[in-house]
């Protein structure tokens, strides 16, 4: 059971890790960068990230959320410690 929950658990931190990755990324490169263009095109831009954005890193969102869930279910049973 503990090696499951450490496999669940790895999963979780792994999602989660590319959702920080991407915040971080937004933060520290794509706003000092856009910051230089004009509203019309920033907004295109913004727009078209997100849309991509929300297709592709939900599944991330998602599936780091329930192995989060899943792990802190796993790990309050008794006897799991």
């Amino acid at each position: 059971m503990r090696a499951l929950i450490e496999i669940i658990v790895g999963l979780a931190i792994l999602a989660n890790a590319v959702i920080y990755g991407t915040d971080v990324f937004g933060a520290i490169i794509q706003r000092p960068a856009i910051a230089a263009v004009d509203d019309r095109a920033l907004t295109q831009v913004m727009g078209h990230i997100h849309r991509v954005a929300d297709r592709c890193l939900a599944v991330f969102s998602i599936g780091g959320l329930i192995a989060a869930a899943v792990t802190a279910a796993l790990a309050a049973r008794p006897g799991t410690g």
